[in-house]
């Protein structure tokens, strides 16, 4: 192994864990539903407030840190973030009341969001435009993982020894994370400058390519969390599976996203991260409202969308790529912003998508993940510039 290649290792496998940890904590709640409202006495729809605590810190949280990491480093905000997530995960697997467990929880998630942006940040710092496809889709490989395993491993882990140990071993994987994460500080810090919070957002805000991909990466959003919210009640209200079934099923999702990941960062480096994205985005809308629309025999439509998720897959490491090289002096900023817009979209598909599938059914939701692609697709091609290490590679407005 070349000297080269085990420093890129040992750089990769701690952020790599620690995606995996990050977002293993987010959906461990998922999987624990059931003996959580047992316990405390509260609804099933009630613990939604735990799930939801964890992720509110983010709106906030990391758009401040985003401009701090720009200027301090990030190897301050992935270490800490990793010991205040793994930390108080461990602290909310003791809670003896639910109101505890949600404060904890909120506090767990305030770690988590010190950690994604500055993770794909330092990757930006550390690798070449051209070669940071393949090193993101590592990342997101992990990323994919840690919500299968969060959804069927804590599960397990649950009805074997109960929902506390399950959530305190999601705890563990923090504190593991944040040792690993300590040894890297050096190699994932950068130098202080002195740069205002202002003069950061400024050069975000003022930067048209960057504003664009922020809204292409939000309508993108919108287009999966969409389709995601309603594909289990697809399943049931089409075929008449059970729930468990259909929930089954439903995992093919993540399986085209952890293989699509892995495709989409290395075509990128190859042929342009910009028309991965903006193929991608088109492939997964056709997909899902070809599926929708033909409700097929039912291996064909778990082939189709299984499809449609592999192209989801290469749209969010090719976005990753790009996002990280909009404005190189304020990356963790830019990827602030854009954990905001994942909220944003989130809120839009849960009201939207909800909407269509009032208004006019499955097909209609298909037509509201259509449009949404295609104009993230649109935005992206028409005003997102594909910039190099040295410059601007794809200016034009056309691909």
């Amino acid at each position: 192994m070349s000297v080269q290649s085990l420093g890129e290792r040992r750089f990769l496998t701690p952020l790599v864990f620690a995606t995996f940890a990050v977002i293993y904590s987010s959906t461990v709640v998922g999987a624990l539903v059931t003996p959580i409202a047992s316990e405390f006495g509260i609804t099933a729809g009630a613990v939604g407030l735990a799930a939801a605590a964890y992720a509110l810190p983010g709106v906030v949280i990391g758009t401040i840190a985003g401009p701090l990491s720009d200027r301090l480093g990030r190897g301050w905000f992935l270490a800490g973030g990793t010991l205040i997530l793994g930390a108080l995960t461990i602290a909310a697997a003791a809670a003896p009341t639910f109101t505890w467990l949600i404060a904890l929880r909120a506090l767990a998630g305030l770690g988590a969001s010190l950690v994604l942006p500055n993770m794909m940040a330092a990757v930006a710092d550390r690798f070449a435009y051209r070669e940071r496809g393949r090193v993101i889709a590592r990342i997101f490989f992990a990323n994919t993982a840690g919500n299968l395993a969060g959804l069927s491993v804590a599960g397990v882990i649950a009805g074997a020894y109960g929902w506390r140990v399950s959530l305190a071993i999601a705890g563990i994987l923090g504190v593991v994370a944040f040792a690993l994460l300590a040894g890297l500080h050096g190699r994932a810090h950068t130098a202080p400058r002195e740069v205002s919070f202002r003069a950061l957002y400024a050069s975000v805000l003022g930067d048209r390519s960057a504003m664009s991909l922020l809204g292409s990466n939000l309508l993108g959003v919108v287009t999966w969390v969409a389709w995601t919210t309603y594909i289990v009640a697809f399943f049931q209200r089409a075929y008449g599976l059970p729930q468990g079934v259909a929930s089954t099923y439903a995992l093919v999702q993540g399986c085209g996203m952890l293989v699509g990941s892995q495709i989409g960062g290395r075509l990128g480096d190859r042929i342009g991260q910009r028309l991965v994205l903006c193929s991608s985005l088109i492939g997964f809308g056709v997909l899902v409202l070809a599926v929708v629309l033909a409700v097929p025999a039912l291996p064909v439509a778990i082939a189709g969308l299984l499809i449609a998720a592999l192209f989801y897959g290469m749209r969010a490491t090719s976005n990753a790529a790009l996002m990280g090289q909009q404005v190189a002096s304020a990356r963790a900023t830019v990827f602030a912003l854009s954990a905001a817009t994942v909220s944003a979209g989130t809120v839009i598909a849960g009201t939207g998508g909800g909407a269509a599938v009032d208004a006019g059914g499955f097909g209609a939701l298909g037509v509201f993940c259509l449009v949404s692609a295609a104009l993230s697709a649109l935005v992206a091609a028409a005003l997102v510039r594909e910039r190099d290490d040295d410059g601007v590679v794809a200016a034009g407005p056309a691909l």
